[in-house]
């Protein structure tokens, strides 16, 4: 016997020379032998890289086979089929009629060539019947003997023709066990809902696709219980792991960035933040924020920067440095007020109720409508009606006279020139003056006027309001300037206008339209009856 054993082992040493395959090997395959590219999923699922098929690579996979090793599962189903076809088998047939049935309804099988040993064709069935023979049936044909783009599924691809008593087995469970290593190495899915890492279902972390609703996926953490903290650490170089951690006994869900010192999330109740509704802070969708009142005139810029509104009505505005009072806005004292310090009014200034006044200069319009106390007050440019009622202390009336002079007052200086021979307004001033005696006023009126060629003629007119009112004036001779002036009436509110043209083959220029006169002030508080 043993000289037959060591036949035996040289036949095969002969048979697989180059291949160093162990005679148990080959054995526990039963003499059909899987390539050494079909045996590569298998080696690496058992921990052994770069598979060549060396005497050494094959002791460790016969090992890891007979010891059912292989990474993620047993990798056969538990069955020595070995049969053959009791009938020929087309490439598209869906059921095959087999001598013996396998202890199995769905696995891969090989059917093989002629010769019973080289694999011709895998079929994945998922059946069997025994009615009213044999066969195995729901058969995908063409099955890949090996992973297509790093995935072993079993996709139908192209039958054969086989003839009858061809041999088919179970042989080796590459679309088993590769499928494992597939889906481990994140190339192929697993097919189904739940997948469990842990001593038990119950334990570890479990992925389910499924999750609380459907389509949704989860990840659990942890064993179910209600005494074990479940903790995810940062594998870092610290001594002491950087970690997430849900603790059971405070029921927080807590962070540590050293290791040792842990914070919560957030409240017990894992209700988020809350915030004081009576102190301007609010949160939505886990963001705070400040409440601002639309009614008192806080609010936020586009940039969501906060600051303070102020009336367009009520003469306050802002800039970058606070809060100011416009002056050019009229205000309205609607109660009782007092002024205490020297106050300036440099225009109209209505008082409507009862008001107390100190020392106060008033250069506008000036009525009192109701009881008024007025101590050590100057009041200038005062109307005729209605006149002062209330109590006067002390008080001083300053009137004015408008008269003609040299005096410029205003002007509108820029040079303008024309080519057209028909009157066009060019330059106009709104003059806004009343003096207390009358409304009408006499003052100067000058502008200059050029030509642009000697000999010929250039005209200037003082228009009011449209119509025209002063002496037309003419430049003619040598080219050039010629100042003209006028004493006019106007009253306030009128438009004191200036309009030129041009003589025929000539252009008018005119600038410098100026408004003089003087406004003469006079103490009424003693007045000369006999000199």
């Amino acid at each position: 016997m043993k000289i037959l054993g060591f036949l035996f082992t040289c036949l095969l040493t002969i048979l697989f020379a180059g291949t160093y395959v162990s005679a148990s090997l080959y054995e526990f395959y039963e003499g059909l032998l899987p390539s050494i590219s079909e045996r590569v999923p298998l080696a690496e699922s058992c921990g052994i890289d770069s598979y060549t098929g060396t005497y050494s690579q094959n002791i460790l996979l016969e090992d890891c086979l007979n010891n059912e090793n292989i990474l993620g599962a047993s990798p056969l189903p538990t069955d020595n089929y070995d049969s053959f076809l009791t009938s020929p088998l087309s490439s598209s047939a869906t059921s095959v009629f087999v001598n013996s049935l396998p202890n199995v309804s769905s696995t891969i099988y090989t059917i093989f060539s002629s010769d019973g040993i080289t694999p011709s064709e895998k079929i994945y069935c998922t059946g069997t019947t025994s009615t009213p023979s044999n066969k195995l049936t729901t058969c995908t044909r063409g099955v890949s003997f090996s992973p297509v783009n790093g995935v072993i599924d079993e996709t139908a691809g192209t039958g054969s023709s086989h003839s009858k008593n061809s041999r088919i087995a179970i042989t080796d469970n590459i679309n088993f066990s590769g499928k494992a290593l597939a889906i481990l190495n994140g190339s192929q899915a697993t097919n189904g809902t739940v997948f469990y890492v842990g001593t038990s279902t119950a334990y570890g972390i479990i992925l389910d696709i499924n999750g609380p609703t459907i389509s949704t996926g989860t990840v659990y953490l942890g064993d179910g219980s209600t005494t074990n903290n479940k903790v995810i650490f940062a594998k870092n170089g610290d001594a002491n792991k950087p970690y997430f951690r849900y603790n059971e006994s405070t029921n927080y869900w807590q962070w540590s960035d050293d290791g040792v010192n842990s914070y919560n999330f957030t409240t017990s109740s894992a209700s988020g933040l809350s915030a004081s509704s009576t102190r301007g802070i609010g949160i939505t969708d886990s963001y705070i924020y400040i409440n601002t009142s639309s009614t008192l005139g806080y609010t936020f810029d586009s940039s969501g920067n906060l600051y303070r509104m102020v009336s367009s009505t009520g003469g306050i505005a802002t800039d970058s440095n606070g809060l100011y009072v416009d002056t050019s806005d009229n205000f309205t004292w609607s109660g009782t007020n007092t002024f205490s310090a020297t106050t300036t009014v440099s225009g109209p200034f209505t008082v409507t109720a009862t008001s107390t006044m100190a020392t106060t200069t008033i250069n506008g319009i000036f009525v009192v409508n109701a009881s008024t106390t007025l101590s050590n007050l100057t009041i200038g440019n005062t109307s005729t009606a209605p006149l002062l009622n209330g109590n006067m202390n002390n008080y001083h009336f300053h009137s004015y006279t408008i008269s003609t002079s040299d005096t410029l007052q205003q002007s509108a200086d820029t040079e303008r020139n024309t080519t057209a021979t028909s009157y066009a307004k060019v330059k106009e001033i709104q003059y806004n003056i009343t003096t207390p005696t009358s409304t009408t006023s006499k003052i100067r009126i000058s502008f200059d006027l050029a030509n642009s060629a000697d000999s010929y003629n250039a005209f200037g007119i003082i228009y009011k309001n449209g119509v025209s009112y002063g002496t037309e004036r003419v430049k003619g001779g040598v080219a050039g300037y010629q100042t003209f002036s006028e004493d006019l009436y106007f009253t306030a509110g009128d438009l004191i206008q200036l309009y030129y043209k041009a003589g025929s083959s000539n252009s008018a220029t005119v600038k410098n339209f100026r408004i003089y006169y003087d406004l003469t002030l006079y103490n009424e508080e003693t007045i000369v009856n006999t000199d």
